[in-house]
């Protein structure tokens, strides 16, 4: 993963740029492609700030410690080096020292390119991070043996998992991962396509890039465009049916720390095979009271999916 920072007086500063607009990453990073794009690395534009760098050969590891940028922000650069895992591994040592590099060139160059100018926080520095490789995962729906089953997002790297579980990924104009995103577009693409699959994951980011900008007021909007934009048409358009609903985020990021917790989540699920409890309202605290306990691992999408398998059988669960 590679985003597009803002950084000043040694300090990252912004870990989007600003959530810098989709249309000036996309020619920042089709400048940096043109210049830099070599038998080694290539650069591939995806939505903002979020970027993919993708390096070729067996001489590069993935075994690099990295920052988080999201959870770094107003940190010193020099704390935040790259570094290899094992200093005994040559080729992790050489990765960190072509990355390094190659951040330090195309940093400079971006920051010489007349469409950054005028911009709070511009972009003035790459960041790669979180290294990995094409990971083997079985598809989704031989795992929990159900039908087809899709994803709606607008974050790369939510599509790209879904893709290596063999989901499709049901793309809508103007979703943008932010505050800006198309709502209405996603909860409609969600309604039109649920006769077509068994399950559906409906992802929406805004909540999380307001509780890292570290603006509250922000966040509550976004949790209240999330209901009544997402959740409500949703609930509304399939009320009646047999069909099971989950609501839930991925993980807390608090407003005082900007930046992600291991504090367990509430959830919510209605469906055919859930007898609903007492709790009323969706908040963490309210949560805690609930029928479904503290769930971990894939108990939750056992719950959802109301089955129980093991390695070597799976029953098929009703949609």
């Amino acid at each position: 993963r590679c985003n597009l920072v803002h950084c000043g007086k040694g300090i990252l500063v912004d870990y989007s740029a600003g959530h810098v607009e989709d249309s000036v990453s996309g020619r920042i990073i089709s400048a940096v492609k043109e210049k830099f794009d070599s038998d080694k690395v290539t650069f591939h534009h995806g939505v903002s700030y979020r970027n993919i760098l993708v390096l070729h050969g067996k001489e590069f590891s993935d075994d690099v410690i990295y920052s988080k940028p999201d959870s770094s922000q107003g940190e010193p650069l020099d704390s935040l080096c790259l570094r290899p895992r094992d200093p005994n591994n040559p080729e992790a040592a050489h990765t960190v020292a072509f990355l390094s590099d190659i951040v330090s060139k195309v940093s400079e160059f971006i920051s010489t390119l007349d469409i950054t100018k005028n911009l709070t926080n511009p972009p003035n520095m790459i960041w790669p991070w979180s290294p990995g490789k094409t990971p083997a995962l079985p598809p989704f729906s031989d795992v929990y043996g159900i039908g087809k089953a899709a994803v709606i997002t607008a974050v790369d790297v939510v599509a790209g998992i879904a893709k290596c579980a063999k989901m499709d990924v049901i793309h809508v104009e103007g979703a943008t991962g932010f505050i800006d995103t198309n709502y209405e577009g996603k909860a409609q693409a969600a309604i039109d396509n649920i006769n077509k699959y068994d399950f559906i994951y409906l992802h929406v980011e805004a909540i999380d890039e307001c509780s890292h900008i570290g603006d509250l007021d922000l966040k509550m909007r976004a949790i209240n465009d999330f209901d009544s934009r997402i959740v409500r048409p949703v609930l509304q358009a399939l009320e009646g049916r047999q069909i099971s609903f989950a609501v839930l985020p991925d993980h807390p990021v608090p407003i005082a720390l900007r930046k992600h917790t291991r504090t367990p989540v509430p959830v919510s699920i209605m469906a055919p095979h859930i007898i609903p409890d007492n709790v009323m309202t969706f908040s963490e605290r309210n949560a805690q009271d609930g029928s479904l306990g503290h769930m971990k691992g894939n108990q939750f999408i056992k719950k959802l999916f109301n089955i129980e398998f093991n390695h070597e059988t799976t029953s098929r669960p009703r949609r």
